[in-house]
């Protein structure tokens, strides 16, 4: 999935990629699990359903290590912006601290901002 994402070694398609990642996820795989919502995020290759994403990353983040620390910065930023959810920057906040705290430093700009 992350090959057709990124197109190394094969075109860039990001329909195959959303694909891909579903197979994953479906057994059970987390990183391909949030993976499969920034598609629905982003509507690239899949329609652009905010709720679908946020119930992809909000079942990723449920893994509180850093495997799931990507979801709960994605989770947060819908939290921030109120899609696919009501909007919660106090929810937000509390994700970006739980992802810095498992070790993803992505999250460290998204508490930064938030406090902007």
């Amino acid at each position: 999935g992350l090959m057709y994402a990124n197109g190394k070694e094969v075109p860039r398609d990001f329909k195959k990629a959303a694909s891909w990642y579903k197979k994953s996820a479906d057994k059970g795989d987390i990183t391909a699990t949030w993976l499969l919502g920034e598609p629905y995020e982003k509507g690239e290759g899949l329609p652009q359903i905010y709720e679908k994403a946020f119930s992809l990353y909000q079942r990723a983040a449920e893994r509180t290590d850093i495997i799931g620390a990507p979801a709960m910065t994605r989770l947060g930023r819908l939290y921030e912006k109120g899609l696919g959810c009501p909007k919660d920057t106090a929810k937000a906040e509390e994700l970006y601290k739980k992802a810095v705290e498992a070790g993803y430093e992505e999250a460290k700009a998204d508490l930064a901002r938030l406090h902007g």
